[in-house]
């Protein structure tokens, strides 16, 4: 089974000690091979939900908590892969005591790019974007995924910075209470620098994602710009 979750810690004022320790501590129990896990990575948040200073995006992209659920946003999320008792036991004992919020998805991948740039590591190189998406109602899941499966192409030009674009396709919600998105966008840059300065090749390139986007997708949860620490 694979896995991606989503975290909140229990109380915001406690997010960066929720943070070190998801890292130090929870990673290096799931870099253990008795862990039984296959992959696991932490994905750990790094700047707000606005991205990193220096990122311009377009007013339909920058939602705030009047139009987005949950808020504050999330402190990291969770990539495993492994059999489905190891990965249910991450979600005991101190994960559930240090976290409010636990949205938990089984997904399939679709790596849609990958030019190589991005190094494993602890952490790895560069900033990661995640963000779950709402694809509107009335599409039927064919539609939507014939629409997100043509828009990568665009995203590919458009995203000039990005190295590896996957796309996770969600198969079933495993937590209460999750927002019901059906897809998750997971673009890679190898710096800070490639992203402030590449997300978008121009205006125009800013303005036909934000044209294109607006067909199927009908917004999500608060963006994740993050650190990834890669452990298997």
């Amino acid at each position: 089974m694979t896995v991606l979750a989503f975290l909140r810690a229990s109380d915001e004022a406690a997010s960066a000690d929720f943070r070190r320790w998801v890292v130090s501590d929870f990673g290096a129990r799931l870099a253990d091979p008795a862990s039984g896990l296959t992959r696991a990575i932490v994905t750990v948040c790094a700047a707000s939900p606005d991205g990193p200073d220096g990122l311009d995006l377009p007013a339909t992209m920058r939602l705030n908590g009047s139009n987005t659920q949950p808020w504050p946003g999330y402190d990291a999320a969770l990539t495993l892969e492994g059999p489905d008792e190891a990965v249910a036991a991450c979600w005991a004992g101190e994960m559930a005591a240090r976290t409010d919020l636990r949205h938990v998805y089984r997904v399939s991948e679709r790596v849609m790019i990958d030019k190589g740039r991005i190094t494993p590591g602890r952490p790895s190189n560069g900033m990661t974007y995640m963000r779950g998406i709402h694809f509107h109602a009335d599409l039927p899941r064919s539609a939507w995924e014939r629409s997100w499966t043509l828009h990568a192409p665009l995203a590919i030009k458009v995203h000039v910075g990005v190295s590896r674009y996957t796309q996770w396709y969600v198969e079933e919600i495993l937590s209460e209470g999750s927002p019901g998105i059906g897809g998750i966008a997971e673009l890679h840059f190898p710096t800070v620098k490639d992203m402030v300065e590449g997300f978008f090749d121009s205006p125009r390139g800013r303005d036909e994602i934000a044209q294109d986007t607006r067909h199927f997708i009908a917004g999500g949860p608060p963006r994740l710009f993050a650190e990834q620490h890669i452990f298997v």
